[in-house]
This record gives C-alpha cells, structure tokens and sequence, in this order.
C-alpha cells in the first residue's frame, strides 16, 4: 500500500508542478508495480506545447494502436518494402507489399507494316521520333485483358499518315463508336498528337480495343492505303487490301 501510495504522489507531482521544466517525462506502469489508471479519461488528450512530444520511443514502443476516426499526420514512415513498392490490401485486414509490373517505351516504327508484341502494348508509349518520311502503319496483336498503351506523334512529315489496324475479328472503338471488325484508326501526324488505346472485354472470350483521342483528330475506316517509295518493301497480312494507281 505505501508502495502505491508514493508512486501515486510522485506522479501528481510531476504532473501538477511546473518546476520540471518542457523537457518533463510522465512514466505510467513503471517497474515499481504500481500504475495509473487512464481508462477513465472524458475530456481530450492534448499536450501543452505544439509538435514537441512523442508517443513512445525507438527503444519504448507502443504496440498497437486503434483509431475509429481519422489520423491527421504530417508525415508517415513505414518500415519494410523495397523502393517502388506500395502497400495493397486483401479488404481483411491483411496488408502486403506489391509492386506494378510493366514497361514503359519508345518504340521507333517503320513504315511498312509493323506488328506490335503484347509486351510492346503493355503500359508502353509507342512515339514515331526520328520517322523517315513515310506513312506508319501499326498491327496490334490480338487484344487481351492487361494491355493498354499510349500512342504520342514525336515526328511529323507532311503528306504522311499514321494508322493503326486492328488484328482479326478485333474492333476498335474510337471515341465511344464501333468501327469495322480488323478495321483502323488514322490520323495526319502532328507532333504531340496522341491516343489512348485499352483493351476492354465486349463477350465472355472476346476483347476489343477502345481508342481515346486525347490530342488531335483521329479517324476510324474499314481499309486504308499506304503510299510507299520505290525502295520499300511492301507486306501485307490476310485481309488487307493493295491499291496501285
């Protein structure tokens, strides 16, 4: 009893006297064996100076704290993780560690028919810089769930087009409007014209490919002619048209 009663004095002490100075430090359940109770607190938990005290310490950690409202803190540290992660959850209560997959490229185009990979389509900037003059023309590869990627005019050269065709029986949606099945999308090549391009699923097995026009104006048409030099190659795929005049 005396030992809880000297304990119970020294903490009114040194929570009623000024005399300690800013630098006061309140210990509660020390290893005396005594305590106090703050199970019983109605009135709000503010310290008498702004942004100086802690809860806890490196050495003298709290172990889990509950909150039923909002935590305002200025800043965050969490320990674990490697850098470019972020920390996802299960919605149970269960967090982890997770980072975003993908790549992010420039991919220089010819101007024959180049076909993308999926990899080429996944979070990926396709940009045509340093284009010798002449019509772009780019396959997509059949469209899938995860492929999405940006389309940005790095070089321009009058008189030539882009174009993009849809593989098979894919249909890219320009803006919100169905074009034709393995149909294409093209424009007049202005440096910093640029399209959105997602895969989005329009069946139980079938994909299709939504473009949105972000800078610029971009056409959908059922075929499209390229105009080639007298040293190009020329390679068509099945169902593609070729015009001479």
């Amino acid at each position: 009893m005396k030992r809880i009663l000297l304990f119970t004095a020294m903490f009114l002490l040194m929570v009623a006297s000024p005399a300690l100075g800013a630098d006061k430090v309140i210990f509660i359940g020390g290893g005396g064996g005594g305590g106090s109770d703050l199970t019983d607190i109605d009135s709000d938990l503010l310290p008498d100076t702004d942004d100086t005290y802690d809860i806890g310490s490196s050495s003298k950690e709290w172990k889990n704290i509950y909150i039923d409202g909002t935590a305002y803190i200025d800043t965050i540290s969490i320990l674990g993780g490697s850098a470019g992660q972020f920390l996802q959850t299960n919605g149970a209560g269960v967090n982890s560690w997770d980072s975003v997959t993908g790549i992010t490229i420039d991919q220089i185009l010819a101007p024959t028919v180049a076909t993308l990979t999926s990899a080429e389509v996944t979070a990926t900037i396709v940009n045509n810089y340093g284009q010798a003059a002449a019509d772009v023309y780019v396959a997509l590869p059949p469209a899938a769930e995860g492929l999405a990627f940006n389309v940005v005019v790095g070089t321009a050269q009058a008189g030539n087009s882009w174009a993009i065709h849809a593989a098979g029986a894919d249909v890219i949606y320009l803006d919100g409007a169905a074009g034709a099945a393995g149909g294409y999308v093209t424009t007049t090549p202005v440096v910093g014209t640029c399209i959105k391009v997602i895969a989005f699923k329009t069946g139980a097995t079938v994909y299709s490919w939504a473009v949105y026009t972000r800078l610029g104006t971009w056409s959908a048409l059922a075929t499209f002619n390229l105009i080639y030099a007298s040293d190009d190659n020329i390679v068509l795929e099945d169902g593609d048209n070729l015009v001479i005049s």
